[in-house]
């Protein structure tokens, strides 16, 4: 499953850098690059570095809870 999700998000970044270098100037090329390239990989990249961190502190409770009786 990953490895389908990395496919996807090499192709929309590739899709982004053809887009941005198409426009008419680096400024909007730049910006372009930004808000459909850089801005979508942080929010990606932060929502499953928090999933991750959620399911290791539930298994972390959960091992934790174990040992109490």
């Amino acid at each position: 499953m990953h490895v389908f999700m990395y496919l996807v998000w090499i192709g929309w970044l590739y899709f982004v850098v053809m887009f941005s270098v198409a426009q008419g100037s680096v400024d909007r090329g730049v910006l372009m690059f930004m808000l459909l390239g850089v801005l979508p990989t942080l929010f990606m990249s932060w929502v499953l570095r928090q999933r991750r961190r959620n399911r290791l502190a539930r298994v972390s409770e959960s091992q934790d809870g174990h040992g109490k009786a």
